[in-house]
């Protein structure tokens, strides 16, 4: 056992072998994940979802390099989706007249977005939403708390996304 944990944690793991300790801090681990998964954060959202505001925010992100032109390359890099659920999205999108696609004249095979002016203002009142939100969760957790978090996500990320390139199939059928 490690010297960090506290009495709680040692008499709770009394009597369980090394590798079943690990197996249950994993599934502690995805159930944390998977409870933030639930959490209802369009609910609080102006007529958009949370995958809609994540590619409005790396439309504006993208964008703000080029006159406002987010190539839909970035849009994809930028909020961590598959191309095909971006695409899904910009189509939503498009349809409630938050954003414009066009072609790129200079090359007709790249696709770029620009956000309307309706786009900026619901993105600007999600923004302003999101900070209230995250200011009032902040303000109820320990800054050393929500530091250690941070690294410690950052480096779970970091080992679990080199564990996946290590076990990646060479050849898929």
């Amino acid at each position: 056992m490690n010297g960090c944990q506290s009495n709680a944690q040692r008499a709770c793991y009394a009597g369980i072998k090394g590798g079943q300790i690990l197996k249950l801090q994993y599934k502690k681990i995805l159930d944390s994940f998977f409870k933030f998964k639930q959490l209802n954060i369009s609910s609080i959202m102006p007529d958009i979802s949370k995958g809609e505001f994540a590619v409005l925010m790396a439309i504006k992100e993208s964008g703000n390099e080029r006159d406002g032109n987010a190539y839909v390359s970035e849009i994809v890099e930028a909020s961590h989706c598959s191309a095909s659920a971006v695409s899904r999205t910009l189509r939503g999108l498009e349809s409630k007249g938050y954003i414009i696609r066009s072609s790129d004249i200079s090359d007709r095979r790249n696709t770029y977005v620009n956000l309307t002016e309706s786009g900026r203002v619901v993105l600007n009142e999600a923004e302003t939403i999101m900070d209230d939100f995250l200011e009032s969760v902040l303000d109820n957790m320990n800054p050393d708390d929500i530091y250690m978090l941070n690294e410690y996500i950052s480096r779970l990320y970091e080992v679990c996304k080199k564990e996946i390139s290590n076990r990646k199939y060479i050849e898929r059928k």
